[in-house]
């Protein structure tokens, strides 16, 4: 039996449409005449069909083993004893030697063509996904440029190339982000499986490995390997945090990142649709690098917990505690899976400066030293005389941050009172009726103290002997 020319020339033909090997198709055309041949004639004799690519001639064979007579002969459809073999033109047959008989059976033809055709097109399809499966099983891991094709249930299919498409789950999409026929997207290569139906792609747009090759693609040094990448987080779409260090003290992992006008950081994003990418400098010691993850947070400090296996308590100040944390926990939570530590947020007040109350609060609250016999002098009422042109240099002398020269001379009540009270005092005397009579109209008066009120006064500091 011979294929004619023209079937030689369709077969090279959907080779060259489908980018499979002739020799793949030819061997699945053996095969379809193989169970043909068996269907024709015995399912349990032994047949070798050879193809010539060259001319189209087929060459069928039945594969006998001889033995010595009818009568070792156990089954007819696989033995040949040594007289038929002499018969069929064989020379000195020897019992147990393989021989191959050509055979030709009539009307072969007709139905070897009936059963080939189905075969030989299940073999295409056969050696097609073997292909596809081949070419992407090496791949993973890998990104990839796809085509948007159509929606199916669940998934989105993307077309990779002519005879080619992945799926995309919903677990792998970006949220928000719209998949429109036609549109043109990089993807990562998730998985690739053998399934009785054929290969099965599965792509993601969320993996962190995605960001991973687009960074290589975008960022030189990376690629030459001058920065190394750590470790990458993401929530796909909204968030990501990229652990860098770089093995050349001269170049900054920072700044060839982000670029000149963060062009480059720009780029990457605008990939991934528009996400946002913090970069962290990596250290080798985990107080620094759990507070550059926690980034752009500002940490005032970091304990680690002894008493928990990778575990750390970061102290922010109440106006950074939001920002530490995130929205919905999204910055702490990718700082911990960046660092691989447990981290916890805690506040702590920061340093207060003290007030003219704190200084003078020792001064306020002594009490004052009185006598049986003399009458206490009631400061909540009367207050001590005090000059205007005093209190004006009091002033002064705070206004001139402190200038202890001009503060020498003067006690603390001196000051307290020249600050909470006005330029011009009115100066009460408690012993004077017309005085108190006449409140609103007295400008000056004097006013007495006992001994124990000078007392009072030498027991008082100075500002010059607070302020030292």
């Amino acid at each position: 039996m011979q294929l004619d020319i023209d079937s030689i020339r369709a077969l090279n033909q959907i080779a060259n449409d489908r980018g499979i090997e002739m020799n793949m198709i030819l061997s699945g055309l053996e095969a379809a005449l193989v169970s043909a041949y068996k269907k024709y004639q015995s399912p349990n004799r032994n047949i070798e069909v050879k193809i010539d690519p060259e001319n189209g001639e087929v060459s069928v064979k039945e594969v006998r083993t001889i033995v010595e007579d009818s009568t070792s002969i156990k089954n007819s459809d696989t033995e040949i004893t040594v007289q038929e073999a002499l018969i069929k033109g064989f020379k000195n047959p020897i019992p147990g030697e393989v021989i191959k008989i050509d055979y030709n059976p009539k009307n072969f033809g007709r139905i070897a063509a009936q059963t080939a055709r189905q075969v030989i097109t299940q073999r295409l399809r056969d050696a097609e996904r073997l292909m596809v499966f081949s070419e992407f099983a090496d791949k993973v891991g890998e990104m990839i440029t796809g085509t948007v094709f159509k929606p199916d249930g669940d998934q989105i299919i993307i077309r990779l190339n002519e005879r080619t498409d992945a799926l995309l789950p919903r677990k792998e999409r970006i949220q928000g982000e719209k998949y429109i026929p036609g549109l043109l997207m990089k993807f990562y290569i998730l998985e690739v499986k053998q399934l009785a139906r054929g290969p099965r792609i599965l792509v993601s747009r969320t993996h962190p490995g995605l960001l991973r090759h687009l960074m290589e693609l975008e960022i030189p040094e990376i690629q030459q390997g001058i920065i190394e990448i750590k470790n990458i987080v993401r929530d796909g779409g909204t968030r990501a945090k990229v652990a860098l260090s770089s093995l050349d003290p001269n170049v900054d992992p920072l700044g060839a990142c982000i670029g000149n006008g963060g062009i480059r950081i720009k780029a990457v994003s605008s990939a991934i649709r528009n996400e946002k990418i913090d970069i962290v400098i990596w250290s080798s010691d985990p107080s620094i690098f759990i507070r550059n993850a926690l980034s752009p947070a500002q940490i005032a400090k970091i304990e680690i917990n002894t008493s928990e296996e990778n575990s750390a308590v970061a102290y922010v100040y109440p106006d950074q505690l939001s920002l530490a944390i995130g929205k919905l926990g999204q910055n702490v939570r990718l700082a911990a899976k960046l660092t691989g530590w447990k981290i916890d947020i805690k506040t702590i007040e920061p340093d207060r400066m003290p007030t003219l109350k704190d200084i003078f609060k020792e001064a306020i609250d002594k009490p004052e030293k009185t006598e049986k016999n003399e009458i206490p002098v009631q400061e909540t009422k009367i207050k001590k005389s005090r000059s205007a042109s005093k209190n004006k240099a009091i002033r002064e002398a705070f206004d001139d941050a402190f200038d202890l020269q001009k503060l020498d001379s003067l006690d603390a009540l001196d000051a307290l009172d020249a600050i909470e009270s006005p330029d011009t005092s009115v100066n009460i005397d408690p012993f004077n009726e017309d005085d108190s009579q006449n409140q609103g109209n007295i400008s000056e008066s004097k006013i007495f103290f006992d001994d124990s009120d000078e007392q009072n006064k030498k027991d008082i500091p100075s500002i010059k002997d607070i302020f030292k």
